[in-house]
């Protein structure tokens, strides 16, 4: 359920935008008890959707971590207290 609530909230921004592209999706993602299929199809439709680069919090999990970071390398980072992101 959570996966689609995170996909729902980067088509709703892609929406009121109307980019095609979204250039970062920042946030935790609740995915920390997460099945690997729902961690699978959550960063292939964030990938589907053209999500730049990708932040997460500590409820995203360490599975769903380590997926996000094989799918974006560079272009994935672990938020943290203080952290300054320049878009």
């Amino acid at each position: 359920m959570q996966s689609r609530w995170n996909r729902s909230i980067v088509k709703h921004a892609v929406g009121l935008t109307g980019e095609k592209r979204v250039r970062a999706v920042i946030g935790g993602f609740h995915l920390i008890d997460a099945s690997e299929e729902r961690i699978r199809r959550t960063v292939e439709e964030f990938k589907r959707l053209g999500v730049g680069e990708v932040y997460t919090g500590h409820c995203t999990g360490l599975r769903a971590e380590a997926a996000f970071l094989e799918a974006y390398g560079e272009r994935f980072q672990k938020l943290h207290s203080g952290m300054v992101i320049e878009l």
